[in-house]
């Protein structure tokens, strides 16, 4: 067996040394057991972490799914609904004429189905290719409300005046696609709801320009609108459509009596941002003169 004998001085310099290692052995397992209960959270943290993006990502899906609903809701009330709706009442008055024996009169209402009919197909064909309008195909948005004008007009027998003052304010840009479209879908719904329930002999159709945005006014001399009557599918869709693209719509009382439908939306999504765009959709000036 080794001994060493120690004096004094190296027994205190043995405890000393025995003391410093001790104390760094504790230390450090400290260190390792605060490591290894940070390692821990951090991997709850993150399991957390992905839940909470797994549920947002199916709340976001979900939202989606809710919102194309709507909105192919709103598509297929506006064109197939509408175009059906015209195949219906054409079809009664072509019954009725030929029970009074009106061939003639009854052959031209028949002709009158088909190019509903067709003009459907288109639409049901653009709804499910998710293509353009048919009759934004050639990107006339004055073209296009012409053409729906003379429709209307061969249909119902009402005056409709197409008018466009986009010609006196040319700066901010073309109006877009997406504002064509809502703007479209504004016209045809705003004419349906005339054929439905105005009564009226004459419409006009306008389309102007201010900064940044394009506005449409429908204005009929029929009955109007009672104040407590409660807004429609037509007109919520047409709300909702116009707000989902950074515009708005007002229904109120034509100056000579009547109706008035007025659809505000950026020609650009960027113009919706702009403080003059900005003033526009929150007040009620006058664009159009």
């Amino acid at each position: 067996m080794l001994r060493v004998e120690a004096t004094g001085p190296r027994i205190a310099e043995i405890a000393a040394q025995f003391a410093v290692a001790l104390l760094f052995a504790v230390v450090l397992g400290l260190w390792i057991t605060q490591v290894s209960e940070q390692s821990e959270v951090r991997a709850f943290l993150l399991d957390e972490l992905r839940a909470t993006q797994d549920a947002l990502a199916a709340s976001h899906h979900a939202a989606g799914v809710v919102a194309e609903r709507e909105r192919l809701a709103a598509e297929i009330h506006d064109t197939l609904a509408q175009g059906f709706t015209s195949v219906v009442m054409l079809a009664q008055t072509a019954g009725v004429e030929l029970e009074r024996g009106q061939a003639g009169r009854a052959a031209v209402g028949l002709a009158r189905i088909e190019d509903v009919a067709r003009d459907n197909l288109a639409e049901a064909r653009a709804l499910v290719a998710a293509w353009t309008p048919p009759d934004l195909q050639d990107g006339d948005l004055t073209g296009a409300l012409r053409r729906i004008a003379v429709r209307f007009g061969a249909e119902t027998g009402t005056a409709v005046e197409v008018v466009d003052d986009t010609h006196h304010h040319v700066a901010g840009g073309a109006i877009g696609p997406e504002a064509q479209v809502v703007l479209l879908r504004a016209a045809q719904e705003s004419l349906a709801n005339v054929r439905r329930h105005a009564g009226a002999s004459r419409v006009e159709l306008r389309l102007a320009r201010t900064d940044g945005a394009a506005v449409l006014e429908v204005v009929d001399d029929g009955r109007g609108v009672p104040p407590d009557v409660p807004e429609g599918t037509g007109l919520r869709g047409m709300r909702a459509r116009a707000e989902a693209a950074g515009g708005r719509l007002d229904v109120a009382a034509a100056p000579d009596g009547g109706t008035r439908v007025r659809v505000l939306v950026p020609v650009t999504p960027a113009a919706a941002t702009t403080p003059e765009v900005r003033e526009v959709l929150r007040t009620d000036a006058e664009v159009v003169p």
